[in-house]
Formats: C-alpha cells, structure tokens, sequence
C-alpha cells in the first residue's frame, strides 16, 4: 500500500520525516521513507508551499473584467474556478502524481483552518477527494508528539468543517474585495478624490473604524478639570495621604461643605476602623497567541505579525507547541510533561528553585476546555544552548517558558492594611499594601518595592484622633489613548473585545491596514492616513455596514457555526451577495457632500503616497513564500534584488551570485536558516562553471556564502 503524507511546507515534512522515518531519501519535491508505524507501506511525505491552488481573478473570467467599470458590478461567478499558482506548478504536479497513486492520504498540513483549505484546494484540483483520506491532528512539532499523533489519526470528518469554514471565508472576502474595491474606487474617482486604488474588506474596514474613530476621540477631547478631597497626617513614620470619595466639579461647592459642616482646613480626624487582610496573587494564565503578542509589542515593540512568525518558527524547530491559539489551558497529559521538564528549564535558565505545586491545578489545567489546540507552552525539547535562537526568538522562548514555570511555584502572599477615618461626616481612607512572600515573582529576581505607606498606617490607631490638614487635588480628565497594534488586534484588543477575525487573522488583518496605507505607525501609535480617513467619511456618509464592527462579528459568529453544511455555506454567502448589492446601490447616490469643507479632518494626519507612486507599488511582484527577516514586512521583486516594501527598512538581497540566479523558493531556504542544495552553473572569474552550495552567514546578509563538498571545488573560492 502506497502512503502519501502532505505536509503544509517543507519544513514541515523534514520534521515528519525525523519523527517517523527509520530511514529517508529526500528529493527536489518529496522525501522517501521507511517507518515502523508503516512497516509494511511505501511512505512518500511531499509538501505544499503555502497555497499551490488560488480562486480566480475577475480577469480570468472574462477580459472586460480586466478594467474596473460600474457596469461590470456586481461580479457573482456561477462557479468559483481556481488555476495553480505558477510559481509553485512544479511542485504541484509532483504533489498531483503521488496523490493519483495513493491507497491513503494523510493530511498533514497545519492543524488549523487555513491549514485545512491548502489540502482541500490541492484534494480538489487533483480530483483525489474520493480516496481515503486521514487527519494528523499535532500539537508541537516536537518528535513524540509528531509520533502520538501519527499513532492516533483522525477520521477526515474531524477536521473537515474547518475546510467549510475557510472556504466560506474565503470566498466571502473575495466577493467582498471584487466588488467593493472596484466600487469604492470608482466612486473616489467620480468625486475627485484620486489615492490609488481603495482595497475594501469584510473584516479590514472594520478594523480600519477602530483607528480612526480613537483618532477622532483623542482629537474632539475637551479635558474637564474636577477635583477630589485629601487629607495629610503627618506622622512619626512619614506622612500619610488620606483620600475621600467625594468628587466637585468647582472648588466653590468644597468650600461651602466645609461650610455646613463647620470643618476647618485643619481639623482632627478619629479613626473609627483598621483592617488587615491577608491574600494572594495566583501566576498568571498560560499564553495564548494573543496574549503573546501583547507581552512581546510591550516589551520589544514587536509587532504582531513578526512575534506570530517567530511563534511559527519556534513551532516548526520544536521548542513551541502550536502558536494559532486562544486557549489558556493545557491538558493534564501536557502538565505532567511540563512538571517532568521543568527542572531543566529552570537549569537552562540559572533558576534555583524548585517546583511546590506537583498537582495541576484548574486556573491552568481542564481537559473539557482544551477543544483544537492548548495553550503556548515549551515541548520536551529544551533548548540546549541558546545560541541556537536568534535575538528575537530566544526573547519568545523565554517569555514563553518562564510563564509556562510559573504556575508550579508558590501563590504572591502580601498584607492589606486600611485605615478609614471621619472628620464630622467627611470620610476618609487610607490604603497600604506589604509583599509577605515573592512566591513565582522569584523566577524573575523581583525586588520588592518600598511600600511607606503600609508602615505609615501602622501609626494609627483605632478610636484615636490625629491632626489631618484638608486639601482639594485638582485633577484634569485624560484623553482616550492612541491604539497600538497590541491594543488593536492583539489579546483584549478592540478586535478581539468585537469578535472581529480570529486570533490567526488578527495579525494579518492590522499589517495589511499598514501595507495599504489605510493607517501609519509612528513612535508604535497607530494614525489613520488621510486616504483611510477618506475611505471611513465615505463609507459612514452612506450608513454602510462596512464600518460596522457589529455586523462584521454576526458574520464571525456564522461562520464559526457553519458546522461543514454546505447549505449553511450558501446561506451564508447569498447575505454576502445581498449586502455587495445594497452597497452598490447606497454607492449610486451623490457622494459630493461628503468630501466637501473637510479639511479639519486631515490637519496632522500622515501623508500616504502619491497616486504614481502608489501605481508603481500596485505592479510590484510581490513574494508568497518570504517575508522579510527584519520587519517582517512584506517583499517584492526588482530586477536585480529582493527587497522589503516597508519604506523604514533597508533590508535587501541580491539575486545574482556568479551568474546563478536564486530564485524565491532558494531565498526561503536560506532565509530558514538552511543550506540549499548543489547548483552547478555557479561561474568564477575565470569564466569556468563551478558546483557549490550556498548558506546565509546571517539572515539579514544580502549575498550569500559558498558551501563546497570538496577540496576541488573550494579552490574557485579565490576567483569569487
């Protein structure tokens, strides 16, 4: 029997391979192997590359799509039709053939949606969807974990309304983006508001409302001045501030309490209560990816893309279980591992001390509540040097594995002492807190604060009187503060606060609003841009749902319930087709008003490229398999290099090396950290072709260095 395993990327495979294979042939599109799981199969473990399979462009369908025209809309395919994405058909085909001869499948891509639909798509196109097939459902790309998980397949039926659910997204934000960017830009045009071309999304605007109308908040704030009764004991030990509850807005309303209560400015205050309480802080939850990212935009400034895909590369090494999570909890299985590890994760970080809880215990540990993925936790590959990371990943591994060691050290123990006081019916309080006991804040070399205020408070007594002099604190109300990219789209962000997109998408969803100049990010503040203030004045002047972040989390809710029905997919996208229509017709009205007498809106906001300049980047050849390695921003192609599109970053890389072209698929090679395979048209300064190999000295080198096999083929290295 012929067992072929498709993994989502190469990377991906190898690890497979490494799990499973008591021996492996890799080749240029598929690795060979034997495996004592399959002892008496032909195991063949082939790969995507990201989506081999894409939908369509309008174009496709019929030429006069080719130009944006109001005549045209709207575009509603009788039949959604894909091609095979050229740069990959290679592998494709390769994919195609092994697939035909299969007795079992074993889907093996990333276990998550998207995941799902790259297999689907390949499934479809190569007309194999009848064959048996199997879901590898792994939590970590560790080895035991990879071979649990080969040991225990799944039925297809396990994962397949996830399928249902990306291509119903999917699909849904392709009708969305042909329709709604062809209309909306048509209509900028018509009113003389030329940017470029005005990509709208399903869930993008949405997310694009969020920015502007914080802007607009921080922007029409009146600041409001009240003010709030102090008291000050001045005492043996230090002074002490006591606050009252009551709050005026004008300092004539104080005095004329004062007044009606005959209290002077300086008065003497009984203390009628002291309490003491005892109590503790548990460790904080375990990590989400959402959570992840708000720790690492605070601490480095990371935004979230970059921190998803170093969490997806310390996945793929091992290190990480799956990053594309929003679960907190992990299963008792997971906690036993963690307990039985955490003596070398303390080692590997210096840490003397030593696990108190051996129990799991429920803030942490539920089965019934770990559904797809558990949360971001270290696997049983400790990291046995840390040179074997990268500054940016050695930082999210150890966020990550302090965290996870967390929850087996002692609780925060600390006192509360509260002091309440009256002058006549004026009532005043004081409050003073003491760390008892550092519990899991000794993981991090915690040094207590001073807390006065706690020893202060011991000074008075119950039933006592003290000299109290009586102020008024002027206070100013504070503006709202400007989004990050953390409070965003990251955990307890506006997006996720709406239900706006998932916590795989979030990340993607605010990059995207950067590449589009739809908003800017100055000093790690998000700013709408002018062409996104355009786009919102637009769209909120004709009422449309588009803005709505409401209607886009229903829409969220629906597809999530989608439950793999095909009819419940057509549902859902007929309400899609409905709203495309009501938009084209609320888009047919007069629009001149809305961009007239407003340019108090754009006083300060950044500047997006002019509409030439924007042109050019519309042609760009933008790359599908590499990100950058510094800002992880998107790339693109020049003749000579590749470069990174964000005008803040210098990172580039040049294509040629002795006359050998390196192509995408190379590039991503080199930028995982890997050593291509033997090219052979490499040609020295002697004009003769020589065989070599090539690696990157480090990531962000734009050229890379030699590898020889052999003695004979290192002496060109001086002709280099």
């Amino acid at each position: 029997m012929k067992v072929v395993i498709l993994a989502e990327k190469p990377i991906q495979a190898f690890a497979y391979a490494e799990a499973i294979a008591t021996y492996q042939k890799r080749q240029e599109h598929e690795i060979y192997i034997t495996s004592e799981l399959f002892p008496d199969d032909e195991v063949i473990i082939t790969w995507a590359e990201g989506h081999l399979i894409a939908l369509d462009e309008p174009k496709q369908y019929d030429e006069k799509y080719g130009k944006f025209n109001l005549n045209n809309l709207p575009f509603f395919p009788e039949t959604y039709r894909t091609h095979i994405v050229s740069k990959t058909k290679q592998q494709y085909l390769a994919v195609k053939k092994h697939l035909h001869q299969a007795n079992l499948i074993i889907l093996a891509t990333d276990p998550d949606r998207e995941g799902e639909l790259v297999a689907y798509r390949i499934f479809q196109e190569a007309n194999v969807l009848d064959k048996p097939i199997k879901r590898l459902w792994a939590n970590s790309q560790e080895k035991e974990e990879l071979r649990r998980a080969f040991r225990e397949l799944k039925a297809k039926e396990f994962s397949y309304p996830y399928y249902i659910e990306s291509e119903t997204r999917q699909l849904a934000d392709y009708l969305v983006g042909m329709n709604l960017t062809q209309l909306i830009t048509l209509t900028m045009q018509k009113n003389e508001q030329p940017q470029g071309v005005y990509s709208v999304g399903r869930v993008q605007t949405p997310a694009l409302s969020f920015v502007v109308e914080n802007h607009l908040n921080i922007k029409e704030f009146q600041s409001e001045v009240y003010y709030q009764i102090q008291g000050k004991i001045h005492t043996e030990k230090g002074e002490i501030l006591m606050k009252s509850p009551l709050k005026f807005t004008d300092k004539a309303s104080f005095s004329t309490l004062l007044k009606e209560e005959g209290i002077e400015y300086n008065s003497m205050m009984k203390v009628v209560h002291v309490k003491e309480t005892q109590a503790e802080q548990l460790p904080p939850q375990l990590l989400t990816l959402g959570s992840v990212q708000t720790l690492a935009n605070q601490k480095w400034r990371y935004s979230l893309e970059q921190t998803l895909n170093i969490l997806q590369k310390l996945y793929q090494k091992g290190y990480l279980s799956y990053p594309r999570t929003d679960c907190p909890f992990i299963t008792e299985e997971v906690f036993q591992y963690l307990k039985e590890c955490a003596p070398k994760f303390l080692s590997l970080f210096g840490r003397k001390e030593s696990i108190y809880f051996h129990e799991s215990r429920k803030q942490y540990v539920d089965d019934h509540k770990v559904l797809e993925h558990y949360a971001i936790v270290p696997t049983r590959k400790v990291l046995s040097r840390f040179q074997e990371l990268n500054k940016e990943e050695l930082n999210i591994y150890t966020l990550v594995v302090l965290q996870t060691l967390q929850m087996f050290l002692p609780n925060v123990q600390y006192t509360t002492r509260q002091v309440t006081g009256q002058v006549g019916k004026l009532e005043f309080v004081g409050t003073g807190r003491k760390l008892t006991s550092l519990g899991y804040l000794a993981l991090f070399d915690y040094e207590p604060v001073n807390r006065p205020m706690f020893d202060s408070l011991s000074y008075l007594k119950e039933g006592k009187q003290y000299p109290i002099e009586i102020l008024l604190h002027e206070i100013q109300t504070k503006p709202p503060k400007r989004l990050t990219q953390a409070t965003l789209g990251a955990a307890g962000g506006l997006m996720e606060k709406a239900k706006i997109g998932t916590p795989a998408t979030r990340a993607h969803i605010v990059q995207t609003l950067l590449a589009r100049e739809y908003i800017a990010e100055i000093k790690h503040q998000l700013f709408p841009t002018e062409k996104g203030m355009k786009l919102y004045r637009l769209l909120m002047a004709k009422k449309s749902i588009l803005v709505s972040p409401e209607m886009t989390a229903v829409w969220e809710r629906q597809l999530t319930n989608l439950e793999g029905d095909r009819e419940n997919q057509q549902a859902f996208l007929n309400e899609i087709k409905q709203f495309i229509l009501n938009t084209i017709r609320q888009m047919e009205e007069d629009s001149t008003s809305v961009f007239e007498n407003n340019e108090e809106d754009f006083v300060d906001l950044p500047k997006v490229e002019t509409s030439n300049e924007q042109e050019n980047q519309s042609k760009r050849n933008y790359l599908t398999l590499v990100k950058c390695p510094i800002c992880h921003s998107l790339c693109y192609e020049t003749k000579k290099t590749y470069q990174c599109s964000n005008k803040q970053c210098e990172w580039y890389f040049i294509k040629n090396k002795k006359g050998h072209n390196i192509t995408e698929k190379q590039l991503s090679v080199l930028l995982n950290g890997e050593v291509t395979k033997e090219y052979k048209d490499f040609i020295s300064d002697a004009g003769k072709k020589f065989p070599a190999r090539l690696k990157l000295k480090s990531l962000t080198a734009p050229s890379p260095q030699f590898v020889f096999d052999n003695k004979k083929n290192y002496s060109y290295r001086k002709s280099q």
